[in-house]
């Protein structure tokens, strides 16, 4: 242990440890299989048992966890966007908008495919120094220089994968830029984008061909996918929750204003609705009940802003649930960034 300190220490402080003394341990300990896999960013490019020693706590661990992990992401893996053709489209294109696509598209995927393509080759450069090391392990003088070069090899990989973070970040900042300008025929866009994703993967139905999983339509239009799934799936009924709400039928005005309904009997017998106001959503997702002396609202609560639309509902227990609404995720552009390979 003495002499495994001084080497973690050789570079603080200047010790030497006992070289013969390492060549030994290192003999007697051979190097923990798990220590390759650092680099897998996947579950599935993990093998899925090691051959560790019976003292191996962390080796034992991983065994035991992969196993796991395999159960629980085994129909996870990455599916096309073309998949799921039904779920995106019904919006009419012009030539013009579907050749523009096409461009965008094919620049795209080839950045892509560059970008990750050199960062494979550098994984393999590395993977091909630690297999080097690994069958020179009794030759001193030549794990050397054979340690040069896997350092070499990891501080090249480390680099670029900085490098191909920020060139795939201005990627798909350009791409939401370009997006950005598309107002009033973003959904014809976005069609236009997924018919031709779709359409690359059927004139290309090898599987190791590198088509992409179809996330530029992400990048490009995220609400709009998420709207497009949220329609043809359906949602969750927006419910908002206003403390002291009376219990009954209410109407709801398209200004968000909630107001009770009540019925009583006129003195010929006809019954009318008395609208008593109760409560106010405001397009910002403002719920307030009163007003202030300078008549600002006082606000109880608030809610992720959603289209509001005039109808009747109930109010049970201080809820109301607002009529033919559901409720969609937003997503903030900034926050679209999903993992980019060229599968």
């Amino acid at each position: 242990m003495d002499q495994l300190q001084n080497a973690l220490d050789q570079l603080k402080h200047g010790t030497q440890p006992d070289q013969e003394v390492i060549r030994n341990i290192r003999n007697d300990v051979p190097t923990a299989p798990w220590l390759k896999l650092k680099q897998k960013r996947r579950i599935e490019d993990m093998d899925e048992h090691l051959d560790v020693d019976a003292n191996d706590k962390v080796g034992r661990l991983y065994n035991f966890t992969r196993k796991e992990l395999g159960r629980f992401f085994g129909s996870a893996a990455t599916v096309r966007l073309s998949d799921f053709r039904g779920v995106i489209g019904g919006q009419s294109f012009t030539p013009e908008i579907y050749q523009e696509c096409f461009l965008v598209n094919r620049y795209y995927g080839s950045r892509v495919t560059e970008i990750m393509g050199r960062r494979q080759q550098l994984l393999a450069d590395l993977e091909k120094a630690n297999a080097e090391i690994e069958a020179h392990k009794h030759d001193a003088e030549a794990r050397k220089q054979l340690f040069f070069r896997r350092n070499q090899a990891s501080a090249a990989l480390n680099a670029y994968e900085k490098r191909a973070a920020e060139e795939l970040k201005a990627l798909v900042n350009g791409l939401q830029k370009w997006s950005s300008s598309k107002n009033g025929t973003r959904l014809s866009y976005l069609s236009a984008l997924h018919a031709i994703v779709c359409r690359e993967r059927r004139m290309n139905p090898d599987p190791n061909a590198v088509t992409g999983t179809g996330s530029i339509v992400f990048y490009s239009f995220p609400q709009e996918v998420v709207n497009q799934i949220a329609e043809r799936t359906g949602g969750r009924p927006v419910t908002v929750d206003v403390p002291s709400l009376c219990d009954g039928e209410v109407e709801i005005d398209a200004d968000g204003r909630i107001f009770l309904v009540q019925p009583f009997a006129q003195a010929n017998g006809q019954v009318v609705e008395r609208l008593i106001f109760m409560a106010q959503v405001t397009r910002t997702g403002e719920v307030f009940t009163d007003r202030d002396d300078k008549g600002s609202p006082v606000v109880l609560e608030r809610v992720r802003k959603f289209p509001i639309k005039a109808g009747r509902s109930e109010v049970r227990n201080g809820k109301v649930i607002f009529p033919d609404t559901q409720r969609r995720p937003q997503l903030p552009m900034k926050n679209v960034a999903p993992l980019l390979e060229p599968n």
